[in-house]
């Protein structure tokens, strides 16, 4: 059984498919789950994009992370690989490639305002490119130069999740504002419309867990990966589909000493058409036979950012509401 959640930046409302109801109060049937876990969510977005008010063009572009605020990044690079035109590549490392150098903006986005992640923007620097940064204020604020580069300060209070969501709309912003592409519209989008989320009552519990999804929406998997290691403290990773079914598939089908504690979250969206959808009925048809425990969440439809962002406030509810 689901309820469905109808999200806006400001309220929640519970809903049963068949209508509006109040929140679940606990029991066997319902988890209770506190609707302004999702609502900061939003509001945080719509902060973040609203920090960035200018942003000196750029040719192009590259982001760096090396902590939680990755997944912000990856959702970005989301948007740029659909949108076509230029790639706005993501590295969660503190490597640069040999390409990224003068003519080169770097994006450098930190929840945790590692010395690593100073490092890097100095790395970076060296290297001839004007480096903006997003991350808490404290060490970072010089990294606003001469060259036009940015800084925006991540608000101090905030949890993973709301600075990945802070982050996040503050990168769309700067994306937008320096000309490469209109992450900005895609985002206001998301803001207006973000509603009816199928919420599932139970999501599998286990030793490990796999979370699949297809390939534009990637940043989602990586953000219920993670937060099942942070809020769960047991090992997580993530794939994607339909990549899965060349390989993955093979050890997953074949019974194992781990089997039992093994468990795998799949994030579909009505956006899964074609070939793809048909892969992955197959393939869930192939776990089921072979005794698989495999939880399918409906991440809905729509562009890849709404698909994105509503992965990362499921996963906010359905592992978070179990700590």
């Amino acid at each position: 059984m689901s309820l469905r959640l109808s999200i806006d930046s400001d309220s929640c409302t519970w809903m049963h498919e068949t209508g509006t109801c109040s929140p679940p109060t606990g029991g066997a049937e319902y988890d209770y789950v506190d609707p302004r876990t999702i609502g900061s969510f939003m509001s945080a977005l719509r902060s973040g994009a609203d920090a960035v008010e200018d942003c000196p063009e750029a040719i192009r572009a590259c982001m760096f992370s090396i902590d939680f605020c990755a997944v912000a990044c990856m959702a970005v690079s989301d948007i740029a690989d659909s949108r076509g035109g230029i790639r706005i590549p993501t590295f969660c490392d503190t490597r640069v490639p040999g390409w990224v150098g003068p003519g080169t903006d770097a994006i450098v986005v930190s929840g945790s305002g590692s010395s690593d992640t100073r490092d890097l923007c100095d790395l970076l620097r060296s290297r001839g490119c004007r480096v903006h940064c997003i991350a808490p204020a404290g060490g970072f604020s010089g990294y606003a130069a001469a060259d036009g580069a940015r800084f925006i300060a991540i608000p101090d209070g905030l949890d993973s999740s709301e600075a990945v969501a802070f982050s996040l709309g503050a990168l769309c912003s700067m994306i937008s504002l320096m000309g490469i592409l209109d992450a900005r519209s895609e985002l206001d989008s998301v803001l207006s419309d973000c509603s009816d989320i199928p919420v599932p009552t139970e999501i599998l519990t286990g030793d490990i867990a796999g979370v699949y999804s297809t390939t534009d929406v990637c940043a989602c998997s990586k953000r219920w990966a993670d937060l099942i290691m942070e809020i769960e403290g047991i090992p997580a990773f993530r794939g994607e589909l339909p990549e899965y079914d060349h390989n993955e598939l093979v050890g997953w089908s074949d019974p194992n000493l781990h089997s039992e504690g093994l468990r795998m979250i799949v994030l579909r969206s009505e956006e899964d058409g074609g070939m793809v959808s048909i892969i992955v009925k197959h393939m869930l048809e192939v776990l089921a036979e072979n005794g698989r425990r495999v939880e399918v969440v409906d991440i809905g439809a729509g562009s890849t950012l709404m698909r994105d962002v509503r992965g990362m406030m499921l996963a906010d509810v359905c592992i978070r509401r179990r700590s």
